[in-house]
């Protein structure tokens, strides 16, 4: 049903319209659409509408709780919409390729080449395939499984790596040897120059909370 349609045969008929106060049965997400029981105990109204325009899917539908109270406003005796909610479990405003839905601890956007899901403890973003979810301690680039390098870590580590190297260059460079002691006071020599190097550590350098 096209409700501003429905509004102009009222207009042009000096009507009003009448609303009454219902308790919702069953809501029909699809049909956008939902089934009530007036609160004097009336007849149950059925296929009440949420939307300006049944035939579409554009606009701001809003989901009304089975259980809560809603007013409902008669345009004619054929044509009831939702006015007001007490309770919602959902909400989705479509504006041409745009769509955006809210839940309890969930919103989706999505555009014509993009979309961003967030729940209560994950975030994802999708743009034209290129993916990025985020949860507690972890990052995720396109569904990988590889870790990444910490990058500070690792610059520590050549750095310590590079010293050892130079100091060992250095050492076999300009330690001095004796005449016919076998090369003794060379190796002593090259001990002690290489005694005080530290190892590198690489152990920290995987970052498993990022993945790609």
């Amino acid at each position: 049903m096209n409700i501003q349609n429905a509004i102009k045969q009222l207009a042009l008929a000096g009507s009003e319209m009448y609303l009454t106060v219902c308790t919702v049965d069953a809501v029909d997400e699809k049909a956008r659409t939902i089934d009530c029981t007036p609160i004097n105990e009336g007849a149950q109204i059925l296929g009440v509408n949420l939307q300006g325009n049944q035939e579409q899917e554009i606009g701001v539908v809003s989901f009304p709780a089975v259980g809560s109270d809603v007013v409902v406003g008669f345009i004619n005796p054929a044509v009831a919409v939702v006015v007001l909610t007490t309770e919602l479990t959902k909400a989705v405003i479509t504006i041409g390729n745009t769509e955006a839905t809210v839940e309890d601890n969930s919103v989706v956007l999505k555009t014509q080449k993009g979309s961003v899901t967030l729940t209560a403890d994950n975030l994802k973003l999708d743009i034209d395939g290129t993916t990025l979810e985020l949860k507690k301690g972890l990052s995720t680039w396109n569904s990988g499984s590889e870790t990444t390098a910490n990058a500070t870590e690792l610059q520590t580590q050549l750095n310590k790596c590079k010293a050892r190297i130079d100091t060992i260059i250095n050492a076999l460079k300009s330690s001095a040897v004796a005449p016919q002691d076998g090369g003794a006071t060379y190796k002593t020599n090259i001990t002690a120059a290489l005694s005080g190097l530290t190892a590198e550590d690489y152990s920290k350098i995987i970052d498993n909370k990022i993945k790609h």
